[in-house]
């Protein structure tokens, strides 16, 4: 079962088996752990990222962010 389980997170984590895999259930185990932490980093990222990314552009849209330009006209309500 233990193989499995390590057969699937290596293959679902699109690692592979390159030239040095673990041999031990403990380094294999490790692998396991680093392979999940590592995705799971990678997602808080992107997922703090996206967030930052939507907050400024509905703020931008809402007209909530400051102009801070000079030598323009801004016409309110134009369209």
């Amino acid at each position: 079962v233990f193989e499995g389980v390590w057969w699937a997170v290596i293959t679902v984590a699109t690692v592979g088996y390159g030239d040095y895999v673990p041999q031990t259930p403990f380094g294999q185990i490790a692998g396991m752990v680093l392979v999940l932490s590592g995705a799971s980093f990678v997602t808080a990222y992107f997922a703090t990222l996206s967030s930052a990314v939507f907050s400024k552009q509905h703020r931008y849209v809402e007209g909530k962010v400051a102009f801070k330009g000079k030598g323009h006209v801004i016409l309110i309500g134009w369209n």
